[in-house]
């Protein structure tokens, strides 16, 4: 569902949950929410390593990761490679003038085709975009091992362009993965953002959401890897229909026996009970009707936001996400971010938004590249103070009023209705209903 890959910041997750409502269980992305823990002592100097980028951001790793950065004057180029047993990160940094985003994708390119080290050099997947480029590899080693590698280059704190690769043997990936919890970037995991299991899934062509399909044959576009989203969201309520409101993880909720609801720790993501979610880092409550359950495999809580997805019966997509105002400079700054990246990389056609101190949002259309036209509702209002929430309704336009309807009347944060940033009748016009 990511979409868009920004810093660390607001855009990048608000955008990019709203992208992974999209893919549903089986998006790369899923991904796009960092899992697993965070060092909370990340802002205290107890690194066992330290390299800062041009851009002044720290790179920090933790043993069993050892290595060292450099910077190249000459190519102005950042470059810290760090291994840890048979797994290697590298990461790079270049600013953006005179050069390209994918300038740091041929360059590995050129490097591992040049080489004598390595053998059998596939590239499996790719994905381009213009602020995000995802690659993924296989090769053979010189010790003859099979080494999958995945690349994530973006656009950085706007003037540079960042990779951040991970590679690791196919029989280690997914536990190697999880190491990287051991290397920050701006105090942040690194490629906090993917889940190990479901990057491995997709290198090895087999189906992150269990059912043991081909996924070889993705589509190049992040945002449609699930294709039609309104196929993605039918099949999810499928699965809703015998639960009675119950809690699902994404996939077939009516297959109890894939195990993979067992992967997801309900508490640790906020869910309290059916019907009730607790934000873990904020304390806000989110009530809802049996009509929607909650999507458990993307929803998540990371140290600096909380992300809660929901499928409605009848396939509509909402999600809530909260977080500090510190990351998103001011509500008019955050929607403005948020409707450049639209525009930019969606081509949505924005219909409606307005912003002030206090509240702010948009209403668009936009198009995925199988011809599925869907409407995006985004809401952000000031909770309380430091910490704002975001309401994201996605909905195909012939439906929406009615998503629109179901959406106002199951959800409350805090005892207040969402999604009542623009009047009925606006959102009707909008859409010549």
């Amino acid at each position: 569902m990511n979409r868009s890959w920004f810093r660390l910041g607001a855009p990048r997750l608000v955008v990019g949950m709203r992208a992974m409502a999209l893919l549903g269980a089986i998006a790369l992305i899923a991904a796009l929410i960092p899992l697993g823990g965070s060092r909370a002592s990340a802002a205290q100097a107890d690194w066992d390593g330290e390299y800062i980028l041009q851009c002044s951001c720290p790179v920090w790793w933790w043993e069993p990761w050892e290595g060292e950065g450099t910077f190249d004057e000459a190519a102005s180029l950042d470059e810290v490679i760090l291994e840890n047993g048979d797994a290697t990160v590298i990461v790079r940094e270049l600013p953006r003038e005179g050069h390209e985003l994918l300038d740091l994708v041929d360059m590995r390119t050129d490097e591992l085709e040049g080489s004598r080290r390595y053998a059998d050099l596939e590239e499996l997947d790719r994905i381009d975009g213009n602020n995000l480029a995802i690659v993924q590899r296989r090769w053979v080693d010189r010790n003859n091992e099979d080494i999958l590698s995945f690349q994530h280059v973006q656009v950085w704190e706007e003037d540079f362009y960042l990779s951040i690769e991970f590679n690791a043997p196919d029989d280690q990936f997914v536990d190697l993965w999880d190491s990287l919890e051991d290397v920050h970037l701006v105090g942040t995991p690194i490629l906090g953002e993917y889940r190990g299991e479901v990057v491995y899934a997709k290198l090895a062509g087999q189906d992150p959401a269990g059912d043991g399909e081909d996924t070889t044959d993705t589509t190049d576009d992040a945002a449609d890897d699930a294709a039609d989203a309104t196929d993605v969201t039918d099949d999810s309520a499928d699965g809703a229909d015998n639960t009675d409101g119950a809690i699902v993880d994404g996939a077939d909720a009516t297959d109890s026996t894939d195990g993979r609801e067992d992967a997801v720790d309900l508490e640790d993501i906020g869910v309290v009970e059916d019907g009730l979610y607790e934000s873990p880092n904020y304390g806000y409550e989110v009530e809802w009707t049996d009509d929607w359950t909650v999507d458990a495999e993307n929803s998540a809580s990371e140290a600096t936001y909380d992300f809660v997805q929901f499928i409605g019966e009848d396939g509509y997509v909402l999600s809530i996400t909260g977080q500090e105002l510190e990351r998103a400079d001011s509500i008019p700054d955050y929607v403005d971010r948020l409707l450049d990246t639209e525009e930019e990389e969606y081509n949505t056609d924005i219909l409606l938004d307005d912003a002030d101190e206090e509240e702010g949002g948009y209403l668009g259309v936009y198009e995925t590249e199988d011809g599925v036209e869907l409407v995006v509702y985004s809401a952000t209002w000031m909770h309380d103070d430091g910490l704002i929430v975001t309401v994201i309704l996605i909905a195909p336009p012939d439906e929406f009023e009615d998503a629109l309807d179901a959406a106002q009347g199951a959800f409350s944060v805090d005892g207040e209705p969402v999604l009542e940033l623009f009047r009925t009748r606006e959102i009707r016009n909008a859409l010549d209903l």
